[in-house]
């Protein structure tokens, strides 16, 4: 059973997500984008460690979570509300380029990732 939304607690809690810090821990700090941020649990944990972070996500009522999370643990991230099947990350722009989670249809998840490939510098990590 997943968890409740219960006035403005956070769905997924403020940690970030196991299988992300399992991953990103040993990576050099750089320019990361989180599509499909959610509530920003793991932009911020990305912030918290030194990395520029964009953050995109369709949810105002998740961003704004988000936001207070992050100025209540003193880091900055550019929030962006968006479609992610409209938004386009600037080419090569990112040095990761992360994606925890985001649930559409297989086609338009092909058409995101598509997208999310295209965002990562050379040398860069896409997860």
């Amino acid at each position: 059973m997943g968890p409740a939304l219960l006035g403005t607690d956070l769905v997924w809690g403020a940690g970030p997500n196991r299988f992300v810090t399992a991953e990103v821990t040993a990576l050099a700090a750089g320019r990361a984008i989180d599509l499909g941020t959610g509530e920003g649990r793991n932009a911020i944990w990305l912030a918290e460690r030194g990395w520029q972070v964009t953050a995109v996500d369709f949810s105002a009522a998740g961003l704004a979570r988000a936001s207070r999370l992050a100025a209540e643990r003193g880091v900055s991230v550019d929030w962006v509300q968006a479609d992610l099947l409209d938004y386009k990350p600037a080419p090569g722009g990112y040095d990761l380029v992360l994606i925890a989670y985001i649930h559409l249809p297989s086609a338009s998840l092909a058409r995101v990732f598509r997208t999310a490939a295209a965002a990562v510098a050379p040398g860069g990590t896409c997860w």
